[in-house]
């Protein structure tokens, strides 16, 4: 399955709010627009090949480092390797931008994010107790060291 991605635009604004309904923490169409603004956001879509869009990232990139703040796919996509492309993408961006490190929050109960993130090289390095809520639950603190990632 070919997977393309791109950058944001605020026209795709609409269909990322329209997936985020579908989050356990979902962004406001208003939270997403201002990424697309900020310089050091890289909010990412993923399309396939006809141009249907099956989900986004977005990516925070500091000096020497990056945050992994979001990964969404549209439910019917899940599992089918959409997810681990979008990590992919954001490796290779942290990478072009200078970053040797990745780090992330993911929900303690997400066992398939968490995962997908240790298969792709994420080390545990912390916890948040009560970090998320609606539903509630702990944030575990992932990090990936990016050097030879290009």
């Amino acid at each position: 399955m070919a997977l393309f991605f791109a950058d944001m635009r605020i026209i795709d604004v609409g269909t990322v709010e329209a997936l985020e309904i579908t989050s356990p923490s979902p962004w406001t169409g208003a939270q997403i627009a201002a990424l697309v603004k900020e310089k050091r956001y890289r909010p990412r879509l993923c399309r396939d090949a006809s141009g249907l869009f099956l989900g986004w990232s977005c990516l925070l990139l500091m000096p020497g480092e990056a945050e992994l703040l979001k990964i969404a796919v549209i439910p019917n996509w899940r599992r089918r390797g959409v997810g681990r492309a979008l990590v992919q993408d954001i490796f290779a961006g942290a990478s072009r931008a200078g970053a040797r490190r990745l780090f992330l929050e993911v929900r303690e109960q997400n066992t398939a994010a968490r995962a997908l993130y240790a298969n792709m090289g994420f080390t545990e390095t912390g916890r948040r107790k009560g970090y998320y809520s609606q539903p509630p639950d702990n944030a575990l603190l992932l990090e990936k060291i990016l050097e030879g990632e290009l």
